[in-house]
């Protein structure tokens, strides 16, 4: 059955223009915020704003980070502030996109790393998808990055 329903969302998408899949798996994601922050055993609080983003990537210190990584963190799919089991504030740094691959891997991973350097709080990287690339499962399998999977039902139009 399940072989059957992601068959009939992959002839689905076949017919959908790419870029509006792109971006309705973007919306979908950015969605699913609380679900991502509780599937970490987190308590989400906020999702930032882009503003935010830039006043951090303009911070003291944020000038020894290469220009183009400032840029690309400031263009974050979606950053997230959360709490921890214990109440502690935390950050986590997601990528979406409907095949999740090394480059969307490597931008959590790296705003995950900024944000910490940036703010001193401790953050999380997540890709998050319908679809994992083979190549970057080992990363999600050895915890440097953790994957929340988008399922089929959640692309259907409503």
């Amino acid at each position: 059955m399940a072989t059957e329903q992601r068959q009939c969302a992959e002839d689905k998408f076949a017919l959908t223009d790419p870029f509006l899949l792109s971006w309705y798996v973007l919306e979908v994601g950015i969605r699913r915020a609380v679900l991502i922050a509780d599937d970490l055993g987190l308590t989400w609080q906020r999702n930032l704003s882009v503003v935010e983003l830039a006043e951090m990537a303009r911070s003291d210190g944020a000038e020894r980070v290469p220009t183009n990584e400032r840029r690309s963190f400031m263009e974050a799919d979606l950053v997230m502030e959360a709490r921890d089991s214990e109440g502690l504030p935390c950050y986590v740094a997601v990528e979406i996109s409907f095949t999740v691959n090394g480059r969307d891997t490597r931008r959590a991973v790296r705003n995950a790393r900024l944000l910490t350097e940036l703010t001193g709080v401790a953050a999380r990287p997540v890709i998050v998808g319908n679809r994992l690339d083979d190549r970057v499962r080992s990363e999600v399998e050895s915890g440097s990055v953790a994957w929340h999977p988008l399922p089929d039902d959640s692309l259907e139009a409503r």
